[in-house]
């Protein structure tokens, strides 16, 4: 493997990593452009020939990413729950404000 697929790997990780920090500031405008930087990332570094010598290498940080995208998700799954829940309160509020409006007009 060449220093500068090394060095691809390395931004890889990197990126995923900042990705799981915006995840964790909820700050999915940023999330959703690193993400869109990392899957070019990801194109480049695969359209690469590798050999099996450089799976040991490869590898872990595949696998350090996989474990990040799950910690991500799981952040994005509880953020939806989260607003889901808001939305649905919201919408209580709202039918008792009308309720309450159209019971003293």
């Amino acid at each position: 493997m060449q220093d500068e697929q090394k060095q691809q790997l390395v931004e890889l990780k990197s990126i995923t990593e900042k990705m799981l920090a915006m995840a964790n500031e909820s700050n999915w405008e940023q999330l959703e452009s690193l993400e869109k930087t990392r899957v070019v990332l990801i194109e480049n570094f695969f359209s690469n020939n590798y050999t099996e010598s450089d799976t040991p290498i490869i590898a872990p940080v595949i696998q350090s990413m996989i474990a990040i995208n799950e910690q991500i998700t799981q952040i994005l799954e509880n953020n939806k729950k989260k607003i889901s829940t808001e939305f649905s309160q919201f919408n209580s509020s709202k039918r008792a404000e009308s309720a309450y409006l159209k019971n003293i007009g």
